[in-house]
């Protein structure tokens, strides 16, 4: 790959950023089974298959009971957007922010159970270990912190040399990571490196498929790899960049800078249902029982049918 392919790589992923900040939401109507709360863009998405939490360039985050289509909690605590959210197993959630903070909450919470400083970097990526007990964040600068939420003992290390854009944790609990520098990572407890490899181009998201990964691209290919980085089955899906991955049994669901998004098979990546793009780029994917959750640009959560992309 020349020098020259990763600077435009950057560049379009840079202008994508900068027209989510710069535009206001979308002022299209929400169905019955979209999700309205959110005063702009939504700009991250995560479910456990019961719950769903997100976050968006309002400060807001909200964890949403998506039976009910209502809010369970509505929390601001960040200066800027929120970055990243992810759900805890005992029914908690995290987000993160521009403001490089990261916060626990509880439904009941008008403040985090547990926060940490204001960072020098913004977030740019959250992941909750198998267990529950620990959570590890990847900043734009590249260093990765893991965090044990029973003890609030930190371990961080420098472990891209640019923005971290992926994070997830391993069924054996080790953490992966991928970043803007082109490397994949896989991370002992300590985030000691236990492999490391290449990667084609530059990704901009992570999922967790088991024991691999599914990885998203600038150059608009999926590609899935094993726990220690080696390709395994690719699909390029797009001429356009992709800035979105989510994963969750037996699907994997990719979004790109113009709103199109792909349900694929998570074992070949062979392509299920293809949803138009319309209404801006889309940040949050997150898979829910047999739908699909997909939030962006326009403000509003809308709700797909995982299995033929069917609007709901």
């Amino acid at each position: 790959m020349t020098i020259g392919r990763v600077r435009m790589r950057r560049w379009l992923w840079g202008i994508g950023l900068a027209a989510g900040l710069a535009m206001a939401a979308g002022g299209l109507p929400a169905g019955a089974q979209d999700l309205s709360g959110h005063g702009g863009p939504v700009s991250a998405l995560a479910s456990d298959g019961t719950r769903l939490v997100s976050g968006g360039f309002d400060g807001r985050a909200i964890h949403w009971d998506p039976t009910g289509q209502r809010a369970l909690s509505v929390v601001r605590f960040h200066d800027g957007n929120v970055t990243a959210v992810a759900l805890l197993p005992d029914g908690r959630f995290v987000t993160a922010g521009q403001d490089g903070r990261i916060a626990v909450w509880d439904d009941a919470a008008r403040q985090p159970l547990f926060q940490t400083e204001r960072g020098t970097s913004p977030i740019s990526a959250l992941a909750v270990a198998p267990s529950g007990a620990v959570i590890a964040a990847g900043a734009w600068t590249g260093r990765v912190t893991r965090i044990d939420l029973a003890t609030g003992a930190t371990v961080s290390e420098q472990a891209h040399a640019d923005r971290v854009t992926g994070l997830a944790f391993l069924p054996s609990g080790d953490l992966v990571s991928v970043g803007a520098d082109l490397r994949f990572n896989r991370l002992d407890n300590q985030l000691g490196q236990k492999a490391r490899a290449g990667l084609a181009d530059i990704p901009n998201g992570l999922a967790a498929v088991g024991d691999r990964l599914a990885v998203v691209f600038a150059e608009g290919a999926v590609r899935l790899l094993s726990a220690d980085g080696a390709p395994q089955p690719e699909r390029f899906l797009t001429e356009r960049p992709l800035i979105a991955v989510a994963a969750r049994g037996d699907t994997v669901a990719a979004s790109a800078i113009d709103g199109s998004i792909w349900l694929l098979e998570a074992t070949t990546l062979q392509r299920r249902a293809q949803i138009a793009g319309a209404r801006g780029p889309v940040w949050g994917l997150a898979l829910w029982q047999d739908a699909l959750f997909a939030a962006g640009m326009a403000g509003t959560i809308r709700r797909y049918a995982a299995r033929d992309g069917r609007a709901l």
